[in-house]
């Protein structure tokens, strides 16, 4: 059931400067600072962050408490809560339509939320331990990674119904959606590698290398990059998605979540049991920043409008808000 709460925010030193450190090889040096605007309660054990940059709101779920928050991206407050399945991994957004839909790990579902409604309007019963989820903009079809049983469950979400089941070895986890190249990008946690499906037949066509445990992916379809994040190997592997030529860049710590900033062309990750968010250039590419955050970080998100970046806090349960700061010289990045 949905919950209204009041306008009660923790704010942890508003305004103040989180120390940044620049990384150069094996040597942090001092650099700049973000704005921590506040830091929020939020559910238990928060997993899954998406921002819906039309609309500057921001969700996140709660894996032990069963929850979904909504958060308004200027109020610093969470505004409303829903109630999901066990387990949660992952958050597809239609903004166009306002539902959610969150993948449940324990449950072998998938929760569908209506963003203007009262509760969970659904649950939709899928393979063994979904994982990534991806929804086509526009249409009824989503694609679930079910990571227990090998497959990727293709679901009309009028329905609730799964109509297709794709076989996919390897473990099937995190996925990336490119909807102008009709290409899922899947990736596959116990091989390894990125398999590369036409959205449209739900037929692999390629499989593209990347390091060992790839755990998060995203797509950048204006630059034609799919970005991998290692969590085994401890790197990013870029993929040109025309080429499938592979660059890999080392980050230290063995990634967890990620964010990409496509104005800015930056990508922020979040490592396991690690308070450090690392940035990475992407053009270059090159590790330009090592942030000391509050607390261990999980997942991470950002709205380049507002220049906000949004990172939760597994053991906090917590959400903080920091600022991007203007470029000096133009005050637009």
């Amino acid at each position: 059931m949905a919950v209204t709460r009041a306008l009660v925010l923790l704010v942890v030193a508003l305004g103040s400067l989180v120390h940044v450190a620049r990384f150069s090889g094996h040597s942090v040096e001092p650099d700049t600072s973000l704005l921590l605007r506040a830091t929020v309660p939020v559910g238990s054990r928060p997993a899954a962050l998406s921002v819906d940059t039309s609309t500057h709101v921001v969700y996140v779920t709660g894996q032990l408490d069963q929850s979904l928050s909504m958060l308004a991206g200027n109020r610093y407050a969470v505004d409303t809560v829903w109630t999901t399945g066990h387990g949660a991994q992952a958050i597809a957004l239609d903004p166009l339509s306002h539902r959610l839909f969150v993948t449940n790990g324990d449950d072998g579902t998938v929760s569908t939320v209506t963003t203007g409604k009262v509760g969970a309007t659904g649950t939709i019963a899928v393979g063994r331990n979904p994982w990534g989820v991806a929804l086509v903009p526009g249409t009824d079809t989503l694609f679930v990674a079910n990571n227990g049983d090998n497959s990727v469950s293709v679901v009309d979400t009028v329905t609730g119904k799964v109509i297709h089941t794709v076989p996919l070895t390897g473990g099937p986890g995190a996925m990336a959606l490119d909807p102008p190249a009709h290409r899922l990008y899947v990736a596959r946690y116990a091989e390894g590698g990125v398999a590369i499906l036409d959205s449209g037949t739900c037929q692999v066509v390629e499989t593209a290398p990347t390091g060992k445990g790839p755990v998060a992916l995203l797509v950048d379809p204006a630059s034609h990059r799919l970005f991998v994040a290692d969590h085994e190997a401890a790197s990013l592997t870029i993929i040109d998605t025309v080429t499938l030529h592979t660059t890999a860049l080392h980050v230290a710590e063995r990634p967890l979540n990620m964010a990409y900033d496509p104005e800015r062309q930056r990508l922020y990750l979040t490592h396991r049991d690690s308070d450090v968010l690392t940035v990475v250039d992407t053009m270059a590419p090159k590790v330009t920043r090592r942030i000391r955050l509050s607390g261990v970080a999980t997942a991470v998100g950002v709205d380049p409008e507002t220049k906000m970046v949004y990172i939760s806090h597994h053991d906090d349960d917590a959400l903080s808000f920091l600022q991007i700061p203007a470029s000096p010289r133009n005050g637009a990045r």
